[in-house]
């Protein structure tokens, strides 16, 4: 692979990243859709990611500046072939002898990506030590380790707090919802209670109106959750990365558990006060 420093311009807007110059059937060096299929480098233009393309406001067939910022500086107008989706990177990518005529230069690379032996791994660090031209070696393994690290240290305890708070909110509005609910009734259910009912059939009465409303609103809550994640997705994007928006089966497994138990906790709370209800008032009340 061979990886140079550009400008790309469009008009008035310019954005700062690098072109990834990749051979065709490569294994290692592969240029992968949204959907993890392979993509061939252009070799007569430049593809972009979706991201970088958005910026630029550029759309397939449109030319942008090209403006390489080492060796001899070239600066060319290419035009862009394709545009992927990517999640990671967000640079650009063309054939690496198309990027090598435009750097002015011959078979040139900055980079090889090898399949390593694990029981060899440390024979082929020593052997590349012995080389002075070769000035790092990455580990797949490390980086993506790093950035789960990363991702555990940072978005994870954000998650964590939105979770905690998002549940004591669901417990404080269905709480309320059935204090509201039980103080708007109480004469009535108390009514009920001197008519004859028992206190179990009273409580069923409203716990059953507040169960209902709950299963109304479990749909609409993971359907609204959804809406509200697909606002916030594209706010979360940055320059080196973007997540996709993927809800797993678990998660509205999990809303919907969080939201079931709060109910169920908030039922058994009003229950006791239905057995407490004031039925010397009620009997005291004129008609």
């Amino acid at each position: 692979i061979r990886t140079v420093s550009v400008r790309l311009h469009n008009g008035t807007r310019v954005k700062r990243t690098a072109i990834n110059g990749i051979v065709l059937h490569g294994d290692l060096s592969r240029l992968l859709d949204a959907e993890i299929h392979p993509v061939e480098p252009p070799s007569g233009g430049l593809a972009l990611s979706r991201h970088t393309a958005d910026e630029l406001g550029v759309n397939l067939g449109d030319a942008v500046t090209v403006e390489v910022m080492q060796e001899r500086r070239p600066i060319r107008s290419m035009p862009v072939t394709r545009i992927v989706e990517q999640y990671m990177g967000f640079t650009a990518f063309m054939h690496i002898d198309a990027l090598n005529d435009l750097m002015l230069e011959g078979p040139t690379v900055s980079g090889i990506h090898v399949l390593a032996d694990s029981s060899h791994v440390d024979e082929l660090y020593r052997r590349l030590k012995d080389i002075p031209l070769v000035s790092g070696v990455t580990l797949t393994s490390a980086a993506r380790d790093g950035f789960q690290t990363t991702m555990e240290n940072t978005m994870y305890v954000m998650i964590g707090i939105y979770a905690a708070f998002a549940t004591l909110i669901a417990f404080g509005v269905t709480y309320n919802s059935a204090r509201i609910a039980f103080s708007e009734r109480a004469r009535a259910l108390a009514s009920l209670r001197v008519l004859g009912f028992t206190r179990a059939e009273v409580a069923y009465i409203l716990l059953g109106e507040l169960g209902i409303q709950t299963l109304i609103a479990l749909p609409l809550g993971c359907l609204l959750g959804y809406g509200l994640a697909l606002v916030m997705s594209p706010i979360l994007k940055t320059d080196m990365y973007e997540f996709p928006l993927v809800i797993a089966n678990s998660t509205y497994g999990l809303s919907v558990l969080v939201v079931a138990l709060s109910a169920v906790v908030c039922g058994l709370l009003i229950r006791q006060r239905t057995y407490r209800l004031d039925l010397v008032s009620v009997l005291k009340t004129r008609e």
